[in-house]
């Protein structure tokens, strides 16, 4: 079913090092992971302080060359190579026997060979915790696709756009982070796993300033009733089976054997495929950008 989308759309970061912390310092950088260049990508960091005292933290984040560059798999902060880009500088206090969650969006460099590397540093610039959040850049020429999921991406497969996989809580809080994003396709995603009102108000940012968003599902079910299905133009009902899409035969070849489709009631937008009066394809135009909702599943 994913020749249907294109119509539609027209690693954990891992501390290795020598001696220990007394921060741990993990997270995720880009999307999935997978960011282009010169554009906001998204950075996730959990800073946990297993120690039985409060700690206070300056966090800085850069761009620099990737480990294998680095002196040490633990390089300090004033002996970083390969800076490259802005650097991200904050302060904080970290509870003990806690845990942060921290959500920034930070320009990716032009070339390639760059890692996110995240400091967190006691105010004598001491090295608290470090770690190393590797990612790739998207090929030139290429756009880049959020899946939101656990679902396979072997499915979306198509030359011009690179596909990468997050978990909801990885979404940003930072409207910005979206505009390295050709779209966001919403799969199978469990809305429940949201962190913040600030990832809902992001992502509407993002889709009024120009942003593309999709939904694609063939159930409700740890997604209906969610502050992210409010963004839909339908209300959501349940699963209807198939033999047969031939609602679909005008635009692209229908897919073999029987298919579930997620019923709907369209309530804003436009109804742009249907079948036997159950709306396949619905989208409504909010205004720079675009809310598309698929009845049925394209990654299958």
């Amino acid at each position: 079913m994913a020749p249907f989308l294109w119509l539609c759309l027209l690693v954990p970061a891992q501390v290795s090092g020598t001696r220990p912390q007394e921060l741990q310092v993990s997270g995720i950088g880009g999307w999935g992971g997978r960011v282009v260049r010169g554009e906001p990508a998204p950075v996730q960091i959990d800073l946990d302080n297993p120690g039985t005292e409060d700690r206070p933290v300056q966090l800085r984040v850069t761009w620099a060359s990737t480990g294998p560059a680095q002196y040490s798999a633990q390089p300090a902060w004033d002996q970083l190579s390969g800076r490259s880009g802005a650097i991200h500088e904050s302060a904080l206090i970290l509870p003990a026997r806690s845990r942060k969650r921290i959500s920034l969006a930070l320009p990716a460099p032009e070339g390639d060979r760059h890692s996110l590397w995240v400091f967190a540093l006691n105010s004598k610039g001491r090295t608290l915790g470090v770690a190393e959040f590797p990612v790739r850049t998207v090929e030139p020429g290429k756009r880049l696709v959020a899946v939101v999921g656990r679902g396979s991406l072997s499915g979306l497969d198509k030359a011009g756009c690179e596909f990468s996989r997050v978990l909801p809580d990885e979404l940003p809080e930072e409207s910005s982070a979206y505009h390295s994003l050709h779209a966001l396709l919403w799969l199978d995603g469990r809305s429940g796993e949201l962190r913040s009102p600030a990832q809902v108000d992001a992502l509407t940012e993002w889709i009024h300033g120009g942003g593309h968003f999709l939904v694609s599902r063939s159930s409700a079910a740890d997604f209906g009733g969610s502050p992210v299905a409010a963004l839909l133009p339908v209300k959501l009902g349940t699963g209807r089976e198939f033999l047969l899409l031939d609602g679909l035969r005008s635009v692209v070849p229908p897919p073999d054997g029987r298919v579930v489709v997620l019923e709907s009631t369209p309530l804003r937008g436009r109804v742009l495929l249907e079948q036997e009066e159950v709306p396949l394809v619905v989208e409504e135009r909010r205004a720079g950008g675009r809310v598309t909702f698929i009845a049925f599943d394209v990654s299958r």
